[in-house]
């Protein structure tokens, strides 16, 4: 644990030394519990290590991140449906309106018979889901690693009829400081699925995209384009059929599948990190992320077309700190959903939002809809706990369920 006496600056060169190491050379072991009990960074952020303006006024007591679950349902608007502070939750996938799965470090269930609840909270030791996909209702998958602090495997679990369990992953490299991930899985039909993350080893070769297919039988690592440079990731996968893919990730990284391999798009010119992606034909999809840094950083939003992938206007966001998408959703092609937050840093700020009560943190969660042909952010969302939002499923009824975590202090 770092001294609690410790000047603001040296907070913010400790926190530095973390933020930035966090996804292309992860930290030395106990760098990241130490940093955690002074400034929260949720699961799926990319880029907070830019944002060092307003690290040095991380409260000094911990700060826990605690499992919100909000609910869309046609006409009657979004609102808080379950505070679980049993645990966090990162992504969710539904089957229909009441029948959704959430994963993080436990999974949940909804069911509209009796709400949500706590299937597993027996995941291995370090171990964290990061993406949930259901095939239909009795056939899920959820994926993430274990990490041990010297080294990580990948982490898989298969829901069938309810029940979950651990199924053999890829074999990776058991060295220390060989870090694999899996971000996102999603699923075409009950024997195809596709699962995206990274591969990182410290003080290795750059950090690079991992691919992962599940053909029926196994779950095996598949060939992709390495990234020269500073290397890439993958966050997010989405597919239209078996044959027609897509992959997203940081320094807008886009990835194609069609059925030969996987292929890099060309790059729109507007450097971010592209956090989730979907589609509604082989001709329409979305990506969402965010673009920029600090005070600039803004949401990004792009939109796939016959004439390729390009960058739409989204509404700029004006609190401190800017704002950031972290998850993509659509009921049809006319009505999209888009979660996130602002000001786009995980911990509790000194200034609060316009028209909030001065005890209300500052990060809030983001919502924004896309109809009649524009996005727009959507009013009435902020939380007393304040919150981020790191996924977004939806139905064809309009129905939606977005989580995420809320922000709290903690004495421990």
């Amino acid at each position: 644990m770092p001294d609690p006496k410790m000047s603001d600056d040296e907070l913010v060169g400790l926190t530095r030394g973390y933020l930035t190491q966090r996804r292309a050379t992860r930290p030395a072991p106990g760098l990241e519990d130490d940093i955690l009990a002074f400034a929260l960074t949720r699961r799926r952020s990319k880029h907070l290590g830019t944002v060092f303006g307003v690290i040095a006024v991380v409260v000094v007591s911990a700060l826990t991140a605690v499992g919100v679950l909000y609910l869309h349902a046609g006409s009657s608007g979004w609102h808080v449906a379950e505070d679980s502070s049993g645990a966090d939750v990162y992504a969710v996938s539904c089957v229909n309106s009441g029948d959704c799965w959430a994963v993080g470090s436990a999974i949940e269930h909804e069911s509209s018979a009796s709400g949500w609840s706590v299937v597993s909270d027996r995941l291995p030791a370090g171990g964290s889901l990061n993406g949930v996909a259901c095939a239909s209702g009795d056939m899920c998958w959820a994926v993430g690693a274990v990490n041990d602090g010297n080294h990580s495997q990948l982490l898989i679990e298969h829901g069938v009829g309810g029940e979950w369990a651990v199924v053999r992953a890829p074999a990776m490299s058991t060295n220390p400081g060989t870090f694999p991930e899996l971000s996102s899985v999603t699923c075409v039909s009950a024997n195809d699925c596709w699962a995206v993350g990274s591969a990182a080893t410290e003080g290795g070769p750059a950090v690079q995209p991992l691919i992962a297919h599940y053909a029926g039988s196994r779950w095996s690592v598949v060939d992709g384009p390495r990234i020269g440079g500073s290397g890439g990731e993958l966050t997010a996968v989405t597919c239209v059929t078996s044959d027609d893919c897509w992959a997203v990730g940081p320094n807008s990284l886009i990835e194609h599948y069609l059925g030969g391999g996987w292929v890099v798009e060309a790059s729109q010119g507007v450097q971010g990190t592209l956090s989730a992606v979907t589609c509604i034909a082989a001709d329409s999809c979305w990506a969402v992320g965010s673009t920029g840094a600090g005070d600039t950083e803004q949401p990004l939003v792009e939109r796939y077309s016959t004439a390729g992938w390009a960058v739409v206007p989204s509404p700029h966001i004006s609190v401190p700190n800017g704002g950031e998408l972290e998850g993509v959703a659509c009921v049809s092609p006319n009505e999209c959903w888009a979660v996130g937050d602002l000001p786009g840093i995980g911990a509790l700020l000194p200034q609060t939002l316009p028209n909030t009560a001065d005890s209300e943190p500052s990060t809030q969660p983001l919502i924004e809809r896309y109809s009649g042909g524009e996005w727009a952010i959507v009013a009435g969302t902020s939380s007393k706990q304040g919150g981020v939002l790191t996924s977004i499923a939806c139905d064809s009824s309009g129905a939606c369920w977005a989580v995420g975590g809320t922000l709290r202090e903690s004495t421990s």
